[in-house]
């Protein structure tokens, strides 16, 4: 039984701001609008907080604060995740690298969630405020087309009346799982499928209450995924735009086949996991990658990342994160993710050495010698922010 995705969103447009450094953004979750579905579901929070850092893991961006006071003021305007009610919520502080999201639970009649970025009205001030309140810092955000995303934050909501797995372990058989569903809404908060940078990859359509967008997707990451051709996309319903992959649209996690995240349903006692063409969707809309390799999503791949890696190598419980060394979103840190390092190894900013790290052991030694022999000179090979790298093979020792 497949149960459908669908998302909401609220506009704003402006100016943005210069190029910033690298940075790590914060999925800042507020749940103070929710009338009982976290309260009576402790493990959602966690299910919740656990989709967060596939994002909060690898995003590079830089959000300037949005700070009101001396004359700069504002009003959110988005929709209550609880009640669907249109809310607004006056002079709201936001801080630098902060995405903030309000959750809850509701009746959606028979999406599992909606999710989308928030907007504003009211505002007044400086012309620093007015550019942080509107694109955050994001360099092209106000372009014609824009080619970047960010926005103060957004809202979800998770339908209270399904059967729900919240096992962050596997999927359970009947019911729905909220680790998949809380990380395509996220998506959708980033932009996906809900932005003027998303739409600006898709084809206007005039219509009799103004314009649609329609697919395929045109974004270029996403295009050399897929076989260098527009990626397809839903056939919206209505007067709505197109906000999702194409149903049942593959892509790899790991190497294996898997229905992308951001197709439009998912199969009840199913989990996806974001694949390569979501991510190479999300860098065509404008967010800054970590590439394969840094762990520490500080910009550089070296001798820290490698550090983390080893702290969970060969750990195959398929729990494993990003930022554990898991590049490759198996769940497992083992060769394939310690070969993407050495793929990138010692690419932007500070050098690390090349040995192995002190009190690795032997196995891990002897595997970090494997594959930086394996990667071509010079060792500076880029994946612009994607795992775009044939999977390296080596023999199993014997057990």
């Amino acid at each position: 039984m497949k149960r459908i995705f669908s998302a909401i969103l609220a506009c704003a447009a402006g100016l943005a701001l210069a190029p910033a450094a690298h940075a790590r953004i914060t999925l800042d979750f507020d749940y103070s609008l929710d009338t009982g579905f976290f309260t009576s579901n402790p493990a959602a929070k966690t299910a919740l907080e656990r989709a967060a850092t596939v994002y909060s893991d690898r995003l590079l961006d830089q959000f300037t604060d949005i700070t009101p006071g001396n004359g700069n003021t504002w009003n959110t305007n988005f929709t209550n995740p609880s009640t669907g009610a249109n809310t607004q919520i006056f002079n709201l502080t936001i801080p630098a690298n902060s995405i903030k999201i309000y959750v809850g639970g509701a009746n959606l009649g028979g999406a599992l969630g909606q999710g989308g970025p928030g907007g504003f009205f009211s505002n007044q001030g400086d012309s620093t405020f007015v550019s942080n309140l509107l694109y955050r810092g994001q360099t092209g955000a106000a372009d014609n087309p824009p080619s970047d995303f960010g926005k103060w934050g957004g809202t979800i909501s998770f339908d209270k009346t399904v059967a729900w797995n919240f096992d962050l372990t596997a999927p359970a058989a009947g019911k729905n799982d909220f680790l998949t569903v809380a990380t395509h809404e996220l998506a959708h908060v980033l932009g996906f499928g809900t932005s003027d940078a998303w739409r600006a990859k898709l084809t206007p359509k005039a219509i009799t209450s103004g314009t649609q967008y329609i697919g395929p997707f045109t974004g270029p990451k996403a295009m050399k995924l897929n076989n260098n051709t527009p990626v397809p996309l839903e056939t919206p319903s209505g007067t709505n735009n197109a906000q999702h992959f194409q149903n049942s649209l593959q892509s790899t996690v790991g190497g294996v086949a898997q229905e992308t995240l951001m197709d439009p349903d998912i199969t009840t006692g199913t989990r996806k996991k974001i694949t390569l063409l979501d991510w190479a969707t999300l860098d065509d809309i404008g967010w800054d990658l970590a590439r394969g390799g840094d762990a520490t999503a500080d910009g550089s791949v070296d001798f820290d990342d490698l550090a983390k890696l080893a702290q969970s190598y060969n750990v195959t419980d398929g729990q494993r994160r990003w930022s554990d060394g898991d590049f490759n979103y198996d769940g497992n840190v083992d060769f394939l993710d310690l070969s993407i390092l050495a793929q990138n190894y010692n690419t932007t900013g500070v050098q690390g050495a090349t040995a192995a790290p002190a009190g690795a052991s032997a196995d891990f030694t002897s595997d970090w010698a494997a594959a930086i022999a394996n990667v071509p000179e010079p060792t500076t090979l880029a994946l612009a922010g994607l795992l775009l790298i044939p999977a390296l093979k080596r023999r199993r020792r014997a057990k």
